[in-house]
């Protein structure tokens, strides 16, 4: 049984991936289901979280060799990533994240509906957002 080979990637996704891990502070693993293309990685915070949950993930798995314990922990390290529910930027930036996670599967679908519930609560409660005057 032979080991999959480390990904290629031509000197401009190499480069790519190099800001994201930059951006994210990290060092950065490849992976065979990686894309450095993916459009919502050009949000800084679903780099950040992506970034997160790859070196988590990729940790683990060396460590414990479970699938189901990597997917936890990558899971832990995204969430912790991801932006504080307040202020208009950080909430849409969390619900980009949300989004991003769904997508790749680091949240499970159940967790993430919640956080969207979240997002929208924090989003009527948010200092930036102007409550109308009451009328008598």
């Amino acid at each position: 049984m032979s080991t999959p080979s480390e990904p290629q990637l031509s000197p401009q996704e190499q480069a790519v991936l190099d800001q994201l891990a930059a951006k994210a502070g990290i060092a950065l693993e490849m992976d065979e289901t990686f894309d450095p293309n993916a459009p919502a990685l050009d949000n800084y915070a679903v780099a950040r979280c992506a970034a997160a949950w790859t070196k988590a993930h990729d940790a683990a798995t060396r460590k414990s060799k479970s699938e189901y314990y990597a997917k936890k922990a990558g899971a832990k390290a995204f969430r912790e990533a991801m932006p504080p529910l307040y202020g208009k930027e950080n909430i849409a930036d969390f619900v980009a994240c949300v989004g991003y996670a769904m997508l790749i599967g680091a949240l499970e679908t159940v967790e993430s509906s919640k956080y969207l519930y979240a997002a929208q609560v924090a989003s009527c409660v948010s200092p930036a957002a102007k409550l109308s005057p009451r009328r008598a």
